[in-house]
């Protein structure tokens, strides 16, 4: 397989080991990039729906279909890339609740920020709450403004995405009802 004799075994094979390892980090760089990019069409999105007139809390459902073994980070990047570029706007007062998923080994990432409130962790947690109670083989908790979990199972967009899109339009506890959800 490395089309050498023995005595160059060790030499190939430590060349195929850096190789890979340089493949990884080019992978992980351009994993890094794209949840950049998918963070700011987020914030941006956003931003030209509070422009055009919506109000009240803005609600996010994103699934994608990723075959990481732990999406977790790509989702927490593209989050932080989010709330980043809402506080680099002049604007930054909006509210809002991100559902962030990725499949076939569902990782779930709920974050919200809801400026001017108090118990946006309250919301955070219910949402997440109602997820684990609605999806059985969904583990997961959270502090603050993010909630992470996990999923065993076959995440289907038209039966768990439906639901968890239904549950981000409408209040789930009188924190949250403080807020009127809009859906996009």
């Amino acid at each position: 397989m490395l089309s050498c004799g023995q005595p160059e075994l060790p030499d190939r094979v430590t060349i195929v080991v850096e190789e890979s390892k340089r493949r990884e980090k080019h992978i992980d760089d351009l994993e890094h990039e794209l949840a950049g990019v998918v963070g700011v069409q987020l914030a941006e999105e956003m931003a030209q729906w509070r422009a055009s007139g919506g109000g009240g809390e803005w609600v996010k459902f994103v699934s994608r279909t990723d075959d990481l073994p732990s999406a977790q980070p790509f989702l927490q990047t593209i989050a932080l890339t989010f709330a980043a570029h809402l506080s680099g706007q002049s604007d930054s007062t909006g509210r809002y609740t991100l559902l962030l998923a990725s499949s076939p080994l569902l990782n779930i990432l709920i974050f919200n920020c809801r400026y001017g409130f108090r118990g946006q962790d309250k919301h955070v947690k219910a949402i997440g709450e109602e997820l684990k109670r609605q999806i059985e083989t969904l583990k997961g908790g959270g502090k603050g403004v993010r909630w992470n979990g996990k999923f065993v199972g076959v995440w289907l967009a038209e039966r768990e995405g439906k639901m968890a899109s239904s549950l981000l339009s409408q209040p789930l506890d009188d924190s949250a009802s403080a807020c009127s959800a809009s859906t996009t």
